[in-house]
């Protein structure tokens, strides 16, 4: 176990681009991947962009418990809740190429609109790099013993 704190977990948060974003669909799970945009450290929100008429955001409207997956260089799984917001300044300012493709709208278009997610807790796992982690594994079949593991935790956001 480690003892990272909320700004070490938010750099790994930062390093990541997809997420799998699970929501509440009257009885089940409903999970799809998501763009992260942003990452903002004065509230440690999450921020993605998303059509305000798809079922994503219909569904966060009428559950706001969410969770996000993500699984790139390190594993991380953040619990928290979601809101759709219209904020024209805040489209703008994270307006990017991405967004506009995955849209395929315009940042004034009003289906254009903003994901945030409050984080209450992330749960990482850090992974060895790929050659120290593949050279312990060598080491252990030779000799018998565990490869060495990365760190692992939960922070409360």
């Amino acid at each position: 176990m480690s003892d990272k704190t909320i700004d070490d977990v938010l750099d790994m948060l930062q390093a990541e681009r997809v997420a799998m974003l699970t929501t509440h669909d009257e009885d089940e799970l409903v999970s799809r991947p998501m763009g992260l945009q942003h990452v903002d450290r004065s509230d440690n929100s999450l921020w993605f962009f998303v059509n305000a008429g798809s079922d994503k955001a219909l569904q966060v409207t009428e559950e706001a418990h969410v969770n996000l997956a993500f699984a790139g260089d390190d594993y991380l799984s953040v619990s928290g809740t979601a809101t759709v917001v219209r904020d024209q300044a805040r489209i703008e300012e994270l307006w990017n190429s991405f967004a506009e493709a995955m849209l395929d709208r315009e940042p004034t278009d009003p289906a254009v609109a903003l994901l945030r997610v409050a984080p209450t807790t992330i749960a990482y796992w850090e992974t060895p790099s790929s050659p120290r982690f593949l050279l312990g594994v060598a080491k252990s079949m030779l000799g018998g013993s565990r490869p060495q593991g990365g760190d692992h935790g939960v922070v409360e956001a």
